[in-house]
């Protein structure tokens, strides 16, 4: 592999005017608007496929995003991502991770077979691959670029050798931090599981694990007073 140097950051998270120039070049613009923001995976599935080849998708991404309130809906397939891949991006963005976006695309047109092989990897163990082999690139820009080939990009990667936890249970031993942190900027468990790439109930099996733990060491503590 070619050694890649980080670019300067696009920040996603940052609202912009939209240029019209843009859009004429994009690989949608011919698209039915309807097929554009449908909620049927099969349509999404189908103008992601467009966005692979759009020329102009880190643009798109950039410009649209910051319209897109936390609290309002948000609607079909914009810069190559799903809804849910966005609310995860503006997680990360909650947690000061921006990705560079430039550098996500060099990624895919350099990268992308490999990607696509790591697929079931988190972001973070392709980043460490990746810098193996000289290419230095922070996680949540490793993370859009591998949704931009096709790819989950999870932040829990799939149970593993002996590993005989379920994911709810990695979730409780791995991830209460982040977790915990994200609750307390008043992200939702919704969009906290789709930030970790998991199931909304996966994290309120977790949540509720910790609450046990915590009764039970409170009330040691209590005992160890008492006596």
């Amino acid at each position: 592999m070619t050694a890649t140097t980080s670019l300067a950051r696009t920040d996603a998270s940052t609202p912009r005017r939209i240029a019209k120039p843009w859009r004429a070049s994009a690989a949608c613009h011919n698209l039915d608007i309807n097929l554009v923001f449908s909620d049927r995976i099969e349509d999404q599935r189908s103008v992601q496929t467009a966005c692979r080849a759009c020329p102009v998708r880190a643009r798109c991404l950039t410009d649209i995003i910051g319209f897109e309130e936390p609290l309002h809906r948000v609607w079909g397939v914009v810069g190559g991502l799903l809804p849910q891949q966005r609310r995860a991006l503006r997680t990360h963005g909650m947690l000061g991770e921006h990705p560079d976006l430039r550098q996500a695309t060099v990624l895919t047109r350099r990268f992308g077979a490999v990607l696509t092989q790591w697929k079931d990897w988190p972001p973070a163990v392709v980043a460490e691959q990746l810098r193996r082999h000289g290419v230095i690139a922070a996680p949540v820009t490793v993370r859009v670029a591998m949704w931009w080939t096709g790819a989950k990009a999870n932040l829990i990667a799939p149970t593993a050798g002996d590993d005989t936890r379920l994911t709810w249970e990695r979730i409780r031993d791995e991830h209460r931090e982040v977790v915990e942190e994200l609750t307390g900027l008043g992200v939702s468990r919704n969009n906290i599981a789709r930030f970790l790439g998991v199931w909304d109930g996966q994290v309120k099996s977790a949540m509720a694990a910790w609450r046990r733990q915590d009764r039970k060491t409170a009330a040691r503590a209590g005992e160890g007073w008492a006596a």
